[in-house]
């Protein structure tokens, strides 16, 4: 089964260095890298129907730049481990053509020749070869990238023949190469620091490459002479990108600006007219496309912006997430799923982040409310979708409206455990502490009503629509019922390892527990004795979340990456291989359909009827 819609992750971004944007040919598909993911998406989305996306996930490291051919037909990636890979993007099976080791480092930077026939690529660390010239079909040298002592930030290959090739270097290099078979020619200019990007104007008359010096330098195709030099923003310019008439360039800083630097005058075309981002420090603008559909630029912290390159005004900015989904709810009466992460820049832990996303079109904007300062661990819907809750290691447990509006804040005493979030119609519970002394706090119309230390180590929660019963789930393989009032009801033993995984039926008559043996068990709650046991072998690892449709039906997502659909009598559900990459962390259900969300910072639509 294929899903009806995906929505990838965005790429991941780092202080102080350029987040690679490439487009196919026509411009209508960005492309770029997340872990070890490559991402192919349509830029803008269309009325009536969510954007177009496909993933490939051939690399055994992340991927860190990748470019389509000319023909549109193949795409050339590369990985952290200097790995280069070309395969097929208009094949539904992805043929892979070749594979080989390029360099020993990171490949940063792949460009196309115009006949589809060769390809030239970037990167390394410190040791040589910083720069490969190959075949694309057999990976055979086709001359040599000489004449850099440090790692090439970018290279461009020429678009018209006679072919030439320039690169960019963290020395502050600019290197010009004629061929085939490629050799060095000489050095046309040196930047006084790192020069992030070279490229070449669509006809090949003209290359340019940027730099933190904060300047843009111009020279002719052919021979490298340069025809013009400026300083053209206030901060390192990390990207650029050429007019499809070859007359303009965009590039992109980290003065959060976006200019449109003309190539004659080597100035701005309109300094009035210049997109400024913001004033924070996540508004540092690190990578930058020219699309068909108008100027791409890419934020520091995670904004696609995109801009009419004629007023510079934006038109659309997109969000998604570049780390592993914590959760996802869905409401019928907002009409809105939203998604609960963590953004990351150049550290582990990071702010947490929701996005509110129509999956009709399937983009997200950021989500109103009270954000928290740090990972959400949990989210969840209140009252089958009058709030969002949501929970966070900034020990904070937040209610806020679908429609983004903010809500109570509820400070914790301990920091809450990942995905131990229970919520019913006014009662959500959640499981915070460490180990044996774990406690379990119960709110009631967000207000805390009960702290109730649990005697062992708490590892899931959930809470019925009826705010009647609250399950906790054990390390020790058991599940405890409560009351709202935390007082003990039935114990629920069945499992043989830790209970990883809960979730009540709609109608609350049924509770489904699933642990890290991979068995799936179906409660009776009121009566708390098993309706259907026995519901193992079918994932290939340990449970992380369960779901039930409206009508009834469970799916189960493991961390093995894949999504069951069950059948009413739990014998032959649907399996769905590689739903995600890594484990599904979160399940939604909008009338015939399941959404999942996984750890690979994807949310996929599933039909299921």
């Amino acid at each position: 089964m294929q899903p009806t819609a995906t929505f990838p992750g965005f790429p991941l971004t780092s202080r102080g260095e350029r987040t690679l944007l490439s487009t196919s040919a026509k411009g209508e598909f960005l492309i770029y890298g997340l872990e070890k993911q490559v991402i192919i998406r349509e830029i803008k989305p269309v009325e009536g129907r969510a954007i177009k996306t496909q993933v490939y996930n051939g690399h055994s490291y992340p991927v860190t730049a990748a470019a389509m051919s000319p023909s549109g037909c193949w795409v050339a990636s590369g990985d952290k481990s200097g790995n280069l890979r070309v395969w097929a993007c208009d094949n539904p099976d992805q043929i892979l053509k070749f594979e080989g080791g390029m360099l020993g480092g990171p490949i940063i930077d792949i460009t196309w020749s115009p006949d589809n026939q060769r390809i030239a690529l970037s990167g390394g660390t410190t040791v040589p070869p910083f720069g490969k010239a190959i075949m694309w079909d057999s990976g055979n040298s086709t001359g040599e990238i000489s004449g850099h002592q440090k790692k090439i930030n970018s290279i461009a290959f020429k678009p018209t023949r006679p072919f030439r090739l320039a690169t960019g270097g963290e020395e502050g290099i600019v290197n010009h190469y004629e061929g085939p078979p490629f050799k060095f020619k000489f050095s046309p200019h040196t930047h006084t620091n790192f020069v992030n990007t070279v490229r070449f104007s669509p006809d090949g008359t003209s290359y340019c490459s940027v730099s933190n010096d904060k300047k843009v330098v111009i020279y002719e195709g052919k021979d490298g002479s340069i025809q013009g030099e400026a300083e053209c923003a206030k901060g390192s310019i990390y990207g650029a990108a050429w007019s499809p008439d070859g007359a303009k360039i965009v590039i992109c800083s980290g003065d959060k600006t976006v200019r449109v630097i003309d190539k004659a005058t080597v100035k701005e075309v309109d300094g009035s007219k210049c997109y400024t981002a913001g004033k924070d420090m996540l508004d540092m603008q690190v990578g930058v496309a020219w699309s068909a559909h108008g100027l791409l630029s890419y934020s520091l912290g995670g904004e696609l912006t995109l801009i009419d390159p004629d007023t510079m005004n934006k038109t659309l900015t997109q969000v998604g997430h570049n780390r592993s989904i914590a959760g996802i709810c869905w409401s019928e009466s907002a009409n809105v799923l939203v998604s609960g992460s963590y953004m990351s820049v150049q550290d582990s832990t990071g702010t947490g982040c929701m996005r509110a996303w129509d999956i009709k079109a399937g983009t997200a904007t950021n989500f109103g409310g009270s954000n928290h300062s740090a990972r959400i661990v949990g989210i969840g819907a209140m009252g089958g979708g009058a709030k969002v809750a949501s929970v966070g290691i900034d020990n904070k447990l937040i209610f806020s409206g679908f429609d983004g509006s903010d809500g109570t804040s509820v400070a914790l005493d301990e920091c809450p455990k990942q995905g131990c979030l229970g919520c019913g119609t006014s009662v959500a519970a959640v499981i915070i502490g460490d180990g044996g002394k774990d406690k379990v706090v119960v709110t009631t119309n967000e207000q805390v009503t009960k702290t109730c230390t649990l005697g062992f180590e708490g590892t899931a929660a959930a809470v019925d629509s009826t705010d009647s019963i609250v399950a906790v789930g054990s390390r020790d393989g058991f599940v405890q019922l409560y009351s709202a009032s935390m007082e003990v009801s039935h114990k629920l033993e069945r499992h043989k390892d830790s209970v990883a995984a809960l979730a009540f039926t709609k109608a609350s008559e049924r509770l489904a527990s699933g642990c890290a043996n991979k068995e799936i068990v179906i409660w009776d709650p009121r009566a708390g004795t098993p309706l259907f046991t026995g519901l193992s072998g079918f994932h290939n690892a340990r449970i992380s979340v369960l779901g039930w449709s409206l009508e009834g039906k469970l799916a189960s997502g493991g961390v093995d990456g894949f999504l069951l659909l069950w059948d009413d009598e739990f014998k032959a559900p649907t399996k769905i291989k590689a739903a995600h990459v890594g484990e599904v962390t979160g399940l939604a259900f909008k009338a015939n359909t399941v959404i999942s969300s996984g750890g690979d910072a994807a949310i996929k639509v599933w039909d299921w009827k």
